[in-house]
């Protein structure tokens, strides 16, 4: 096959100063620098390390001692509130101690041996929404996704069997 004048070794580099026209979407590492950096920060803010987590033993010796008075059982922690004049007002308490539940079964008996008054707090959330969150929607985003990939590369080689 006789070589042409658009053979790649023949080409002639243009002069400076001519502006290249756009060969389409560009992809930069930097972009993916940059994204990694502000999800860390927003993650570092966000899900910091909470200051109120005792350990179950701590949480134990504070509810023999007295200290708490008012125990929220939840399925992630035990969330106790300690006997305050802020109490006797209404509002909330400035010092407030969670544990990370440990199967304990002495605990409840501690708890009414020392009078103090606990409570479990319900899952929130609605189980409906929450499966259309985490299943449909994401199934949907891939489906809506390789729909329009599917698209954009159907009229792609249209023309490769043609004569």
């Amino acid at each position: 096959m006789p070589r042409t004048n658009d053979d790649w070794k023949t080409r002639k580099p243009k002069p400076r100063g001519e502006p290249t026209p756009p060969t389409g979407w560009r992809f930069s590492l930097g972009y993916v620098f940059v994204a990694v950096i502000a999800i860390s920060v927003f993650n570092w803010f966000i899900v910091s390390a909470d200051s109120s987590v005792v350990p179950y033993s701590e949480f134990k010796a504070l509810v023999s001692s007295g200290g708490i008075v008012r125990i929220e059982m939840d399925a992630a922690y035990y969330t106790g509130y300690p006997r305050t004049p802020a109490d006797a007002e209404g509002s909330r308490p400035s010092r407030v101690y969670k544990a990370v539940p440990v199967y304990d079964p002495d605990f409840t008996r501690l708890l009414d041996e020392k009078g103090v008054t606990y409570s479990a707090k319900p899952r929130e959330g609605n189980a409906v929404l929450n499966f259309v969150l985490s299943w449909v929607v994401p199934f949907g985003l891939m489906f809506l996704l390789w729909r329009v990939l599917q698209k954009r590369m159907s009229g792609m080689g249209s023309n490769v069997l043609s004569i």
